[in-house]
């Protein structure tokens, strides 16, 4: 599991994941992020939801997401004043919007048995969003469309990779990061990670390798003009002690220049 703060990113989540969080009128359609304010906590199991501490961690509150058999604590991100996380195929392939100022929650439904990976904000502003979720089983990149009011809209943007697990839009086409593995059935890698650019305009898209990114467990972070994509790594459990076959690793991609960096 990734944990995602307004100030800082951590790795080491296990049980749970905690994030600090800005509280000001400032929600998933506006351009500017608001000041850090508190700290949420995402309950991965048992519970699933969102806890909030004050500052002074002298009181708390929740917001639930749903039962405990709903969501299993998939990556989640803080977009601005709201709170992204998905639930995989065993779990009811959902996506979560959750307004930590409001303390309110919409659900979306996804493609069913899409095995969603990362959901990330795409552009906000005027009272609506675009959100984008890769989906791991369907090869596909979601484009959730949230207007200010009536009913979301879904945009499957298709072939895009073997096992997508993120996407951001950089320069005018969306950028899927590929985990290149059998996310369908026992999550065997079957190549080096890899980046497709795939044009707004519909001209030909391109691929670029990630050597010795390996993992079924991808995601990027993007910082002006470089994305860091995050692999896992690749072990064999099939006997005790399981063998190490390659370490995780972290690739530097300048989205400008169209290379690695």
């Amino acid at each position: 599991m990734i944990c995602y703060s307004a100030r800082s990113l951590s790795a080491a989540c296990v049980a749970m994941s905690f994030l600090v969080a800005g509280c000001s009128e400032n929600d998933i359609t506006s351009p500017v992020p608001s000041a850090p304010q508190g700290i949420i906590v995402l309950d991965g199991f048992i519970q699933p939801g969102l806890t909030f501490l004050s500052d002074s961690g002298s009181s708390t509150s929740r917001l639930s997401f749903g039962p405990s058999t709903e969501f299993d604590a998939g990556a989640f991100r803080i977009e601005h004043d709201t709170v992204l996380a998905v639930s995989s195929r065993g779990a009811g392939d959902l996506l979560y919007i959750a307004d930590v100022v409001s303390r309110s929650l919409r659900r979306v439904q996804l493609p069913t048995r899409s095995n969603p990976g990362n959901a990330r904000l795409f552009s906000g502003g005027n009272g609506s969003a675009r959100i984008a979720v890769a989906l791991r089983d369907s090869g596909l990149v979601a484009i959730v469309s949230v207007p200010s009011t009536g009913t979301f809209t879904i945009t499957r943007i298709q072939n895009a990779g073997t096992c997508p697990t993120d996407a951001f839009s950089y320069g005018n086409a969306l950028w899927v990061v590929d985990a290149n593995a059998n996310c369908r059935d026992g999550y065997a890698v079957l190549g080096d990670a890899r980046l497709i650019r795939i044009p707004d305009d519909g001209s030909k898209r391109d691929t670029f390798p990630l050597p010795g990114a390996r993992g079924s467990s991808v995601s990027a972070i993007v910082q002006n003009d470089v994305a860091f994509i995050s692999a896992g790594g690749d072990a064999n459990f099939s006997a005790f002690p399981y063998t190490l076959v390659s370490s995780g690793t972290i690739s530097r991609f300048d989205l400008k220049n169209r290379r690695l960096a």
